[in-house]
This record gives structure tokens, sequence and C-alpha cells, in this order.
């Protein structure tokens, strides 16, 4: 698994990013996530995702923690733009292939991937509509986990009316690369 990693890495990097579908979607990622402060809607939508992650607090070992946002956070920062999106997209899709089910999930995640190239709006509505409440769902039917209610009720309060997506750059993307290490 982790050769095949290496491999698509090393082609990505070898071709001329700038022409791949994904780096010209990706690009405009700092517009739609500008729309997002003006639409409470999205905003909304936004918020319940972006509290999701939280659950790596009480999910995984602390240093396992540690390890995973460190990881991310020099990755990225020794990355520039255009790598930031293939690691993310990449790392998405061994990340999403655990919402599918059957075989092949791997090909099932791909095969989304490459929708969500072409139509990113429904990445969007796929974390919003399944992916978190999927992950919401598996982590509140493990123990007592259902106590933690009132902390995401929270952070999805705090993301909604304090953080400004305005002043989105592509390192925003520690966390979220970090959370979805596995």
């Amino acid at each position: 698994m982790k050769k095949i990693i290496y491999i698509l890495i090393t082609l990505l990097h070898c071709c001329n990013m700038y022409q791949l579908p994904i780096i010209r979607k990706y690009k405009n990622i700092p517009k739609l996530v500008k729309k997002i402060d003006n639409t409470p809607k999205y905003k909304a939508m936004t918020s319940v995702v972006v509290a999701h992650g939280a659950t790596d607090l009480f999910l995984k070992p602390m240093d396992k923690v540690y390890a995973n946002y460190f990881n991310s956070f020099v990755l990225m920062y020794i990355s520039n733009k255009e790598m930031r999106y293939i690691i993310l997209f990449i790392a998405s899709i061994f990340h999403f292939s655990r919402d599918m089910i059957g075989s092949y999930k791997i090909v099932q995640s791909i095969i989304l991937h490459i929708f969500f190239i072409f139509k990113p709006l429904w990445c969007f509505r796929y974390l919003t509509f399944f992916h978190t409440p999927l992950h919401y769902y598996k982590f509140f039917k493990m123990g007592n986990n259902i106590v933690y209610v009132p902390i995401f009720l929270l952070l999805t309060f705090l993301s909604y009316n304090f953080i400004s997506f305005k002043r989105y750059n592509s390192l925003w993307l520690v966390p979220v690369l970090g959370h979805i290490s596995k």
C-alpha cells in the first residue's frame, strides 16, 4: 500500500501539475471557501464538518494524535500549494474508502473522487450529509461517547460564529490532513 502511494506521488510530481484537472479545480477552493462565509447555509454545513475532526481527541491515543498533526504540519509546510492538494486528494481517497461498503472500497473511493474533481460542490455535500453523519454515528455507537455531544455542539457553534473562512490559505489543510491520516 505504501509503495502505491509513493508511486502515485512520484508520478504526479513528475507531471506538469498545472495541467492536472485536480489542480485546476483545487485552485477554485479559495473562491469557494470565501463564498461559504457569505452563505449562512454553507457556513452551517461547514461548521458541522469542521467539528467532526475533534473526535480524534477521544478515539486515538494522544501520541498518535500529536504524530498525525505534527507530520501533517511538516508535510504541508514543506510542500508547495499544488502538492498539498495532491497529498490531500490521495489521503482523502483512503479516508473516504472507510465509508464504502462491500469489496473494492478503494476503487469505489477513487471513482467518487474522480466525480468530485468535476463536481467539487458534491464533495462538500458528501462531507456534510454522508461522511460526517456516518463518522458521528460510528463514534457515538462506541461506549459512552454520547456524553461528548455538548462538546461537538459547542465546537459547531464556535466554528460558525468565530471562524472566518475569508482568510483561507492552503495551510488550513493541516488539520484536515491530520484528521484523515490513519
